[in-house]
Parts: C-alpha cells; sequence; structure tokens
C-alpha cells in the first residue's frame, strides 16, 4: 500500500533546495552550531508547537569538510565530492526548464537524503565525530563497528551518486567532480569493511 510519505518528504526537501545550494556571503562554521543543538534541553513537544523561528539551513560542502577534517574510524572524502557535486547542479538547475519536471527534482532531493543520511550516521556512530559534535558518548556494548559504519555509509553514498547523475543526464548538464572515483573509494572501502562487519553480525548472534 502506498501511502505518500516519501513523496511528501521530497516535495517539501525539493522545496527546500533552492535555499540549500544558494551562494553564500559568508559561510558559518557548522560544528559548533549542531553541538548547539546537542546541548540543547530536551522539550515537551507540545510546548514547541506554536513556537516559531526561521530555518538556517547548514551550508552542505562547508559540513561535509568540517565532518571530513576530524581524524575519526572512517573516511568521509567522498562525501565532501558528492555534496559539492549536489549544490552544483542545484545551481545550474536554477531557471533551467528541467526544474519543471517533478522527477529531476525529486531525483535532487533523494540525493540529499541520503547525504544528510550519510551525515547523521557519521556524526553519531563515528566516537570522534559524536565527541566533535558534543554528543555524549556510547554506553557500554552500544559502539557500532567500524566495518558496519564504512559500509552503512558506502551504500548512502552510492545511492546519492546515482541520483546525481540521474539528474544530470535529465537535464542535460555536466557532471560536477569525479563521480568516478567517487565510486571506486566507496566500493572499495565496502569491500574492504565487508568481511569485519560479517564477523561483528555473527558474533552478536547467540
Amino acid at each position: 500500500m502506498f501511502d505518500g510519505t516519501s513523496h511528501l518528504m521530497l516535495t517539501d526537501l525539493s522545496l527546500r533546495l533552492p535555499q540549500i545550494v544558494k551562494v553564500r556571503d559568508d559561510v558559518e562554521p557548522t560544528l559548533p552550531r549542531v553541538a548547539a543543538m546537542f546541548a540543547a534541553p530536551a522539550r515537551p513537544l507540545a510546548a514547541l508547537g506554536d513556537a516559531r523561528a526561521p530555518v538556517r539551513h547548514l551550508d552542505l560542502p562547508a559540513h561535509a569538510r568540517a565532518l571530513d577534517a576530524i581524524d575519526g574510524g572512517v573516511g568521509f572524502t567522498a562525501f565532501v565530492a558528492l555534496a559539492d557535486a549536489l549544490v552544483a547542479l542545484g545551481r545550474g538547475l536554477r531557471g533551467h526548464k528541467a526544474w519543471n519536471d517533478q522527477g529531476v527534482r525529486f531525483a535532487l532531493a533523494e540525493a540529499l537524503a541520503w547525504l544528510e543520511c550519510a551525515f547523521a550516521a557519521v556524526k553519531l556512530a563515528d566516537p570522534a565525530r559524536r565527541a566533535a559534535v558534543g554528543a555524549t558518548t556510547w554506553s557500554s556494548g552500544q559502539a557500532v563497528s567500524p566495518d558496519i559504519l564504512v559500509g552503512a555509509l558506502a551504500g548512502l553514498g552510492l545511492r546519492a551518486r546515482a541520483r546525481l547523475l540521474e539528474v544530470a543526464a535529465a537535464a542535460g548538464l555536466p557532471v560536477p567532480g569525479d563521480m568516478s572515483e567517487v565510486e571506486r573509494t566507496l566500493v572499495a572501502a565496502r569491500t574492504a569493511a565487508r568481511p569485519g562487519a560479517r564477523a561483528w553480525v555473527r558474533a552478536q548472534v547467540p
């Protein structure tokens, strides 16, 4: 049964894309903003029902670079290239007739969704990056295997790459960056991590 959830999500993300990819005069450091979110005290959802605040999107490439610069347990360089490509394509679609095609808008919005998932995963599952954004340390037994994280990130990155290539082809725009190198990097990382990931999963089974 189709409930329309993904359609609504992609519609919302595509409406936000022009703001996300716009040229910024000043790029605000992203990690302090994320740390402030983690430091904010919990509040009941009902208390936020009437809250009004402007939406301030993180600069996607700047955030990818900030996360990549942290010496964590997994590489993140491929996501810098993916974030750059998404922003370049988004800017290239401004005023382009292809932007009127829902399929193109949704493909770019889906690429954004996969990238945001990767950003969230690496911030929460990689100990060094988790500490950099002020998240609490893992309790005993909660840590995620680095190999599991590498495999998950590779899958997310490859999905984002596929959607970006789809957008470029549909709009007749040049492919930003070296997407072949991104693919090689992510596939190699996933392949190298697979044995360790399988061993970790087997170890969890009683």
